[in-house]
């Protein structure tokens, strides 16, 4: 399971994954010698295609799994019932294997959308801190903002 940018799984960083930092799970299993070759590299071609708000939503539940997955052989073990089919159905509809897993299918349309539904929400929430950020620093209260933007809409009417 794998989603992003990928890196050479003997490089891992210490976000949890390759040097990339994207492509987490798939990563860590190949480090561990539990995903073939041509697997993985169908996962790092997969993450070139898909859109930021899914990328950064596997992330956030992506990194803390690849950590835990270091810690536990168990743990990755449970991972792996998951993120294999994931991974074979990525990589059917890659092209490098001929056989789908419809499992895999499954999980793909069910894990995307919670990814970017995921990622979406991090993304305002980002954004919504980043506007508390600049009226800080501006010394603009949210108060005075809103009663400004209030005055000038009846200042219009």
């Amino acid at each position: 399971m794998g989603i992003g940018t990928p890196g050479d799984p003997g490089q891992g960083g210490g976000d949890g994954g390759d040097g990339g930092g994207d492509t987490v799970i798939c990563t860590e299993l190949r480090r561990q010698g539990l995903m073939p070759q041509h697997i993985w590299e169908a996962d790092k071609e997969f993450g070139l295609t898909v859109d930021p708000d899914v990328r950064a939503g596997y992330l956030v539940w992506g990194l803390p799994v690849v950590r835990l997955m270091r810690m536990s052989k168990a743990f990755t073990k449970f991972v792996r019932l998951f993120a294999k089919p994931w991974s074979e159905h990525m990589a059917y509809e890659m092209g490098a294997i001929e056989k789908d897993n419809p499992f895999g299918r499954l999980l793909m349309k069910i894990g995307v959308p919670v990814c970017r539904a995921i990622g979406v929400i991090c993304r305002t929430l980002s954004q919504g801190v980043e506007m508390r950020r600049e009226l800080a620093h501006h010394k603009i209260s949210e108060a005075m903002l809103i009663k400004e933007v209030c005055e000038r809409r009846t200042n219009k009417g």
